[in-house]
């Protein structure tokens, strides 16, 4: 059996900004993805799997944010899972993709993420 060689095939990143009042967190998520699919030129629907990384649930005080952010950028039902991991949680996500696409588990998955340390939500 031949060796499966996994690829990034694009990238997308939402305006970073210290301060943004133009949108909520999901917002961003679905802006960086539209983003990353155009860059891959393929299309959401052709993306079997998705891995969902942000570092708390507690800063926008909103739980299972992955499964919104999953629906928001039209992945629904399609799996996904969330990783968490401090300050790793980004490269966590990234390891997780690789290896769910080396170990036949998929032939194709997103990876995206989200944060909103800075941002106060009453």
């Amino acid at each position: 059996m031949s060796e499966r060689k996994v690829y990034v095939l694009g990238g997308g990143i939402s305006k970073m900004a210290a301060e943004r009042p133009d949108g909520t967190i999901r917002d961003w998520v679905v802006e960086a993805v539209m983003e990353a699919v155009k860059d891959a030129g393929v299309e959401i629907d052709n993306i079997e799997h998705a891995t969902t990384s942000y570092f708390s649930d507690h800063f926008d005080k909103q739980l299972k944010q992955g499964a919104i952010f999953h629906d928001s950028v039209g992945m629904c039902p399609k799996p996904n899972v969330r990783v968490e991991g401090g300050g790793a949680t980004g490269g966590l996500a990234i390891r997780n993709a690789y290896a769910y696409i080396k170990a036949g588990l998929c032939d194709s998955m997103i990876v995206y993420g989200a944060e909103n340390m800075g941002r106060h939500v009453p």
